[in-house]
Order: structure tokens, then C-alpha cells, then sequence
């Protein structure tokens, strides 16, 4: 409408309602996103056309979040499809750094240890994200906003990130517990 209509501007409250996006509440590119494909994903969910298919087939990834117990070794895994990847991006200067950190292992102790199904008690554990499936079209979204203690505010971060034009993620499949040993 903005590229070949008579018009500067275009009156968006059709797209506003179909999203249910409530307009007097500021939100970013990364939760337009989240709603746009979620309401298209249940747009097309009861067509029985192949095309329909499209945003699954070129958007969807699958991840495994792995718990380990570090007493008696056992994982246990919970699958979810993704269709962003949200990069935190504190200290990381390029994006295969802050790919890196997203599989890295999370110390489950103390307060926060993890229940052992098969120990049937609480112990220190080790939690981490497995990637196993990625999708042809894969959407990063880095997280620029840190929340400071401190200041009891969020502050958004403003680091450079370097984007290389070839991302090598085999090693995010290949060795599961990269940062969990």
C-alpha cells in the first residue's frame, strides 16, 4: 500500500486487531514477530494444502533442554520447537560467541538443585540446551536489554555484534554437553 498507493501512510487497525495487538502498549520487532507467526501458524493449521505448510517447514527448529544429575548421571530431556532463537548478547562480540552461550551449561545447586527421578531426591545438576533440529530459514533475534539490579532498570546494551556470512553450528549437535562437562 506505502510503495504503489496515492497515500504517505496506511491505516493499520485491520492487521491491530487481527493480532490483538494492543496498540497503546510499546512492543518490539520480536514480539510482533512472535504474534504474526503464531497467528499465521493457526491460520493455516486446518488446511489440508501442502503450501500451507510453508512457515513450519522453513521457520521451525526443535531443541532439547538436558538436566544431568551429577549424582547418578542420569539426563532427562524436555523437546520444544522454536521458531527464534533469543541471544543474549552480555560480553559476546559475535554472534557464533553468543550461539555458543546459549548452549552453555547452567550449575543446578543449592537452592536451585534439580529433583532426580531416578534418585527421588534433589540434587546439584547441570541444565543445558541441545539443538536438535534447525530450520532453513533461521531467525535470531539477540536480546539487547539487561535488566540491572542495581538501578533496579533496564538498560539496553549497545555492543557491536559481528555477523560472519557463513555460520558453522555443527558443533552445536555434535557434542551435546560442550559446556556440561
Amino acid at each position: 500500500f506505502l510503495q504503489s498507493g496515492p497515500r504517505s501512510f496506511h491505516d493499520l487497525s485491520p492487521l491491530t486487531k487481527l493480532l490483538d495487538i494492543h496498540t497503546g502498549i510499546q512492543q518490539d520487532a520480536q514480539e510482533f514477530n512472535k504474534l504474526f507467526l503464531s497467528h499465521v501458524e493457526r491460520a493455516l493449521a486446518g488446511s489440508t494444502n501442502p503450501k500451507c505448510k510453508f512457515l513450519t517447514e522453513m521457520f521451525r527448529g526443535g531443541l532439547d533442554y538436558v538436566t544431568k544429575c551429577s549424582h547418578c548421571k542420569h539426563e532427562s530431556r524436555r523437546n520444544a520447537d522454536f521458531y527464534e532463537l533469543e541471544l543474549s548478547i552480555t560480553g559476546e562480540s559475535n554472534l557464533a560467541e553468543c550461539l555458543d552461550h546459549y548452549g552453555y551449561a547452567e550449575d543446578l545447586t543449592g537452592d536451585n538443585m534439580y529433583f532426580c527421578g531416578r534418585c527421588n531426591t534433589k540434587r546439584d545438576a547441570k541444565r543445558w540446551t541441545r539443538f536438535v533440529t534447525l530450520p532453513p530459514m533461521l531467525n535470531i533475534q539477540l536480546n539487547r536489554f539487561l535488566f540491572d539490579m542495581r538501578l533496579m532498570d533496564k538498560r539496553k546494551l549497545k555492543n557491536a555484534i559481528q555477523v560472519p556470512m557463513v555460520l558453522d553450528l555443527q558443533h552445536l549437535y555434535d557434542n551435546p554437553d560442550h559446556a556440561a562437562t
